[in-house]
């Protein structure tokens, strides 16, 4: 007995040291296998009605399948996705700077957010911003940068007073009907004394640099402390000076937002290309290993659904004979990834797919360019929960009244967005779900979002599928404990009643 528990453990440790090799031989084909066994649930119907055409030759009917798959399905994809990252990188490549920041001062004047004393403003924030820059080896100063920080420092007191004096002479320039611009509404809403704080910490910070300035040394450790310290105190002023203009925190960052200078545009317009350039133009050795896996996964993928098409059924019948579960939690299983895969996988697909395609057809009549580009994005958000393809076309509907000032074009679309592309989500996921969806609708979103972090974009099918996974192998646990509590409960009521 002893030499057969010693056998036993021996051959569970080889399994073990087996099976952590194969997972890392085979970990990198995982996801093109699930995306296989995905395909032939959702196809299977098909294939058995290929199946019956071919007479039964399993062989002929898993190809004839596998190759419709491939032709309706995945080439048009790509295609698709060709289409749109080509219209995205035509968008980037012909940006045009000029008419974009005009476009955005026609929104910003409809939506009356524009900067207040923009000129001040934006000149004393450029004087923080390199005065920030420029604190890292402050106590190392030199007589250069001591001038330097002199000249940025009084440059920065001009602009506070010009600041200063526009507030006070917007406040005395009401005019007889009561009508003010937007610096007179934004004068209207501080007082002098809040720049005080401001005149006072400068006047602080000048003295500092002065003295380094006439001994011809750096500021040293104490005097560097206490310019931080006196820079930390002008920001928080600034900051507050600067909100009451604009209304309030909430509306200072919408009006932030609505008025990006000329070198934030550059610098985003920049980092967009050079991210897209090394995606999708480098030529270096991680880029080609990257497309290099692609094929290679695309290839394992139809592949492995071709011998999931011919061998399905001896492939389970092995696994479930292998496997140490009970023959029915086995099946429970397998109905349970059935359910879910097509309830997941056909529900959300179809439907963000028609609602992509009713969008396009707006994005069509409505006059826009780049309609592929726009119409993979609306399928794109209408795959995630609680976002849909709203997260599309309500901008659509928001450029065409501010930016192209069609107002009747804008309403026509928001009727067509809300009463067609959005509706269709209410129609089709009930159809096809019949009532399969088991999953609450915070747990999907949830599901979705925590699928995508940890998988990429795969996760928004991968993330509700094992989700509902879970679930059912819980089930399964709580019936195993409620059947193991039963011959307990049953050998206790005899001496009970006794």
């Amino acid at each position: 007995m002893m030499s057969r528990m010693v056998s036993f453990a021996v051959l569970l440790v080889v399994i073990g040291v087996c099976g952590l090799f194969a997972y890392r031989v085979l970990a990198s084909f995982l996801l093109p296998l699930f995306l296989a066994a995905l395909l032939v649930i959702i196809c299977e119907p098909i294939h058995q009605a290929v199946l019956q055409r071919c007479k039964h030759r399993r062989a002929l009917a898993a190809a004839l399948t596998t190759a419709g798959v491939l032709l309706t399905v995945l080439a048009p994809l790509g295609w698709v996705m060709s289409l749109a990252i080509l219209e995205g990188v035509s968008f980037l490549m012909n940006f045009d700077e000029a008419k974009f920041r005009g476009q955005v001062a026609q929104v910003r004047s409809r939506l009356e957010l524009d900067l207040p004393f923009a000129e001040p403003l934006n000149a004393l924030q450029t004087e923080f911003d390199w005065i920030q820059t420029t604190t890292v080896d402050l106590h190392e100063m030199d007589q250069e940068l001591a001038a330097e920080m002199q000249i940025r420092l009084r440059s920065t007191q001009g602009s506070l007073l010009s600041l200063r004096e526009a507030t006070q002479a917007a406040r005395t320039s009401h005019q007889a009907d009561d009508t003010r611009d937007i610096n007179q509404k934004a004068a209207g809403r501080v007082d002098d004394d809040v720049f005080d704080p401001l005149e006072a910490t400068l006047t602080k910070m000048q003295d500092l640099v002065d003295t380094s300035w006439k001994n011809g040394t750096g500021l040293g450790r104490a005097p560097t402390r206490e310019f931080l310290a006196r820079f930390e105190q002008i920001e928080l002023a600034f900051r507050n000076v600067r909100h009451q203009l604009l209304g309030g925190t909430l509306l200072a960052t919408v009006v932030e937002l609505a008025n990006p200078s000329p070198d934030r545009i550059r610098q985003l317009h920049t980092g967009v290309v050079s991210f897209v350039r090394e995606r999708l133009f480098s030529v270096t050795g991680a880029t080609t290993a990257e497309i290099g896996g692609l094929l290679l996964g695309l290839f394992v993928m139809v592949v492995s659904m071709f011998y999931f098409l011919l061998d399905g059924a001896t492939l389970l019948r092995t696994a479930m004979r292998l496997s140490p579960l009970d023959d029915r939690y086995e099946q429970e299983l397998l109905e349970e990834f059935n359910t879910v895969s097509r309830a997941v996988v056909l529900a959300t697909l179809l439907s963000a797919v028609l609602q992509g395609i009713l969008a396009g057809v707006g994005y069509f009549l409505a006059g826009f360019d780049s309609l592929f580009l726009l119409t993979v994005l609306t399928i794109v958000f209408a795959l995630v929960p609680f976002v849909g393809a709203a997260a599309m076309w309500v901008p659509a509907c928001l450029w065409l009244a501010f930016v192209d000032n069609r107002l009747w074009a804008a309403g026509v679309f928001a009727v067509w967005g809300v009463g067609v592309i959005s509706m269709v989500d209410n129609i089709v996921k009930p159809w096809v779900l019949q009532g399969q969806a088991k999953l609450h609708p915070l747990l999907a979103l949830l599901s979705v979002l925590g699928g995508v972090q940890a998988l990429g974009p795969i996760g928004i099918l991968v993330g509700p599928m094992l989700v509902s996974f879970l679930q059912a192998l819980l089930n399964i646990l709580q019936k195993e404990i409620r059947e193991l509590e039963l011959p307990a409960r049953s050998r206790r009521t005899p001496s009970t009643s006794s």
